[in-house]
């Protein structure tokens, strides 16, 4: 079998080839063979049965888990077996496939592709402590090079501890390695160096990867990590510094995300901070409950899509007010976002997603996979099971 790690680096793409990297995609449902759905793991009976659970997620199949784990594990064997020819190396990382799929794991159940990718995701933490490790893009400490270490620090970290925290599993070796190493890359001024090729929303921002660190700098315990206190502080005065940026303000998929953050990270946002984001949310939300990436207003693309719901931005606005903002199943934006996911799985397992890149062919499927990555998440947080 071929090997899932890290191969043999190659030359170095022009900045058109690295499309494919992290960038988002046009919607489709995935390619490639897709495995049965895991086995009896509780994925196909297990959402209870309470009248109101019901009327949150009118019409979810009670199969969904089943369905979307099988499409999740074919996307992520086809990522494994076949990575993009981009970079210096082909790597088992995607901001886009692999990386929500490892954190959404414990919201799916059991998963094929999972534990391959972590010990990908780990062999990766080892070699780039022990200095051996290439980097995805750039050469010779250039700022390519930098942002390109900084960015997969960041990346394993919250793929391997969200994975551990929502699995209530003790937090492994291996985490914990990739844990320091990501506070190893931090900046002084509390943010990462961040890949920034321009392709929204994933690859343009230090912001939404400060956002990812913080959620999980807020969910493993304290002190996991003899950099945690002190690495969190800086974190949060960084992001609050950008909240009251007024010279370059926050963008809307980046304030979502601290939204998210702020629920296992009380203190990264005042309830004055959260609300404004949720009034801006709401602002957004389409007649039929959705929300439109597109609408949110950044991507060469994104004016043709701005009037057309898709899975990744509902599902990560009904995820950040489940985890932001209090009593969430009481508003009627979540109650109308949780009832278009409800509606919205394809007969693949996925949720459509939609790019606001100009994308090539073969990144096609890449936002129906974060779309389908996070509506479980989304699900998770605002219907947890008992």
């Amino acid at each position: 079998m071929r090997s899932i790690t890290y191969i043999a680096p190659f030359a170095v793409l022009t900045a058109a080839a690295l499309t494919a990297a992290c960038a988002s995609s046009a919607p489709t449902s995935g390619t490639g063979t897709q495995p049965a759905p895991p086995k009896d793991n509780g994925a196909t009976t297990t959402r209870p049965t309470d009248p109101a659970v019901e009327d949150l997620l009118p019409g979810l199949a009670t199969d969904w888990k089943a369905k979307a784990a099988g499409y999740l594990d074919g996307r992520s064997n086809t990522w494994l077996a076949t990575p993009p020819n981009v970079g210096n190396v082909k790597c088992a990382m995607s901001c886009h496939t692999t990386f929500p799929h490892v954190v959404a794991r414990s919201a799916l159940g059991q998963s094929v592709a999972v534990p391959k990718l972590r010990t990908a995701f780990e062999s990766r933490v080892t070699q780039s402590i022990a200095g051996t490790a290439t980097p995805f893009y750039g050469a010779n400490g250039d700022t390519k090079a930098r942002e390109s270490f900084a960015t997969e620090a960041v990346l394993n970290a919250v793929a391997l501890g969200m994975d551990d925290v929502g699995s209530k599993a003790p937090i492994g070796a291996g985490t914990k390695s990739a844990l320091d190493r990501m506070w190893s890359q931090q900046r002084a001024d509390g943010a990462w160096d961040w890949l920034e090729y321009g392709l929204e929303p994933f690859e343009t921002r230090t912001d939404w990867g400060t956002a990812l660190a913080g959620i999980v700098a807020g969910s493993v315990p304290e002190n996991t990590s003899a950099a945690q206190a002190a690495g969190t502080a800086k974190l949060v005065s960084y992001l609050q510094k950008r909240m009251t940026d007024t010279a370059k303000p926050l963008v809307l998929h980046d304030k979502v995300t601290i939204l998210w953050a702020s629920g296992p990270l009380p203190s990264l946002l005042t309830p004055e901070q959260k609300e404004s984001i949720a009034t801006a949310l709401d602002a957004k939300q389409l007649a039929d409950g959705g929300f439109s990436l597109g609408s949110w207003g950044k991507g060469s693309q994104a004016a043709a899509g701005a009037g057309v719901s898709d899975g990744y931005a509902t599902a990560l606005a009904a995820l950040a007010l489940c985890r932001g903002m209090p009593e969430p199943t009481k508003r009627d934006d979540v109650k109308k976002a949780l009832k278009w996911l409800a509606s919205g799985q394809q007969a693949d397992g996925s949720w459509p997603g939609r790019s606001v890149n100009n994308i090539p062919a073969h990144a096609k499927p890449f936002m129906t996979d974060a779309a389908t990555a996070y509506t479980a998440l989304a699900i998770a947080a605002c219907v947890p099971e008992k």
